[in-house]
């Protein structure tokens, strides 16, 4: 077994900030914003944000700007899969989660969410010859997810199975299940640029939710508190727009396994940010809930030795 270099743990510190801040401005925006309406937004700012840098680094978006017939070229498949990162990555659980969180409180939803990792697992597992599920990662992926139940406290877990809030729960599971499949899902983009797929996976994102908020929630007829028009804003600068760049990045380099372990540590970078800017107190359990997931991460992120090498299992001819 090997752990991953430094610059692997930079890239899931980053992702982890990036992405465990979503959740409180999430809980800002759809005060005043409704879900879809806000997902929507933050996906066209992102997509907004990422296309001057692809502009000014000339970068071309696969199949544009010649005449593009998806029969006869590869980008086809590269667009498939940009396809499925994008509803089970960005445009299903960021929907799920904006309107579970107007029932489920954000203890809850850090444990429903943190079954991403045991999914990206598991799928890997099939897909990928460098990513099987070991003993070791399996116990470390568990002691980490019971690391974050102690983090939380029981308090949270007693509202697990509300009748009053079941569907919303489920949401924020449903939602687990899409991080984890779009993890793995990634890996399958052939040699494409992180900023091209970042900016790519925005719109397609935005292209698919923007309708469904335009029926459903009339976006012109809402009065947004200047509070959820700035959560909004850094939704889709921060956990959107860059996150979605070196979300790529980080899967081609690290491994599907290793980015879904970001899941364990959001809520302890939760509790970290509400020490830092609010004084909150920590606590004994919060202190074994931290070493339990800190502890679950390591045994989690441990691969495969250079000395047994694995290639990734190439998918059929023609699927990308």
């Amino acid at each position: 077994m090997q752990q991953h270099p430094p610059s692997h743990w930079l890239m899931l510190t980053a992702l982890v900030i990036m992405w465990g801040s979503a959740f409180a401005l999430i809980h800002i925006s759809v005060e005043t914003i409704p879900p879809l309406t806000g997902v929507a937004g933050r996906l066209i700012l992102a997509t907004l944000i990422l296309i001057p840098p692809l502009l000014i680094q000339k970068r071309r978006i696969p199949g544009l700007p010649r005449t593009w017939r998806p029969s006869e070229d590869k980008n086809a498949a590269i667009w498939g899969w940009l396809f499925v990162v994008a509803v089970t990555g960005n445009a299903l659980p960021f929907s799920l989660i904006m309107w579970g969180q107007t029932e489920v409180d954000s203890g809850l939803a850090s444990i429903l969410v943190s079954f991403a990792p045991l999914v990206t697992l598991v799928l890997a597992h099939f897909v990928y010859a460098d990513e099987r599920l070991t003993k070791i990662r399996f116990l470390g992926i568990i002691f980490a997810f019971i690391g974050i139940c102690v983090l939380v406290g029981p308090s949270a877990l007693g509202q697990l199975g509300s009748r009053s809030a079941f569907w919303h729960q489920l949401a924020m599971l449903l939602a687990a299940i899409g991080y984890g499949t779009s993890i793995v899902a990634a890996r399958q983009l052939p040699d494409l640029h992180p900023l091209v797929a970042g900016t790519c996976l925005s719109l397609i994102s935005a292209v698919i939710i923007t309708p469904f908020a335009l029926i459903f929630e009339s976006p012109w007829s809402v009065s947004p508190s200047m509070a959820s028009l700035w959560a909004i804003a850094l939704l889709g600068l921060f956990p959107t727009a860059l996150a979605n760049i070196l979300f790529f990045k980080a899967v081609d380099e690290a491994g599907p396994g290793f980015v879904a372990l970001s899941n364990y540590l959001m809520p302890l970078w939760a509790v970290l940010l509400g020490m830092i800017l609010f004084g909150e107190q920590i606590t004994l359990f919060m202190v074994l809930g931290m070493a339990m997931i800190l502890g679950g991460v390591a045994l989690g992120a441990l691969r495969k030795s250079a000395e047994e090498p694995a290639e990734a299992v190439k998918p059929p001819e023609g699927s990308g």
